[in-house]
């Protein structure tokens, strides 16, 4: 169940704005610097957004199109599994990239983060969604709601295919 309400004249979700808070003081629980882990405010978010979705389409499981002929990795794990190779497959686990948190029927939350923080992260979370992309759209790396990790573009499919995936 969705609950709205009016907030300064602005309609807020609020199971949204949980979602926000619940990573934030997650963030700040695990000491983990403002610098590296930035709220992107809906003004600004709202174009970076409008920017991913085109550049992956229908490659990622979250958007129908556009269709997108692109390298994909795609594979049921276990969600302790699946949020540990983000830094294994990544070409620097240090980059800036764009952390998604996604729920189904609401503009992703945005946030500025790097692999190893936003790892850090999904290791004391869990539950919803997510993408990681590269500031360069060149790779995306997320989960959606079926535990399904999947894996966008060249270097991380190529990553993604060498790494030994053991589970039960």
């Amino acid at each position: 169940m969705l609950l709205w309400i009016l907030i300064g004249g602005r309609v807020m979700n609020l199971a949204r704005e949980r979602h926000r808070d619940y990573l934030l003081a997650t963030v700040q629980s695990l000491a983990i610097p403002e610098e590296r882990f930035r709220t992107i405010d809906e003004s600004t978010a709202t174009p970076i957004l409008e920017s991913i979705r085109p550049a992956f389409g229908n490659a990622a499981p979250w958007w129908r199109e556009p269709q997108r002929d692109l390298p994909r990795w795609g594979r049921r794990l276990p969600e302790s599994l699946s949020f540990r190779l983000i830094t294994q497959v990544v070409p620097d686990a240090l980059e800036t990239v764009w952390f998604l948190a996604i729920e189904y029927g609401e503009q992703p939350l945005l946030f500025e983060s790097t692999p190893e923080v936003t790892e850090r992260l999904l290791s004391e979370t869990h539950l919803f969604e997510y993408a990681v992309v590269s500031k360069g759209l060149d790779w995306l790396l997320g989960e959606e709601h079926h535990s399904v990790f999947v894996g966008i573009g060249q270097s991380v499919v190529e990553r993604l295919c060498a790494v030994k995936i053991e589970h039960n």
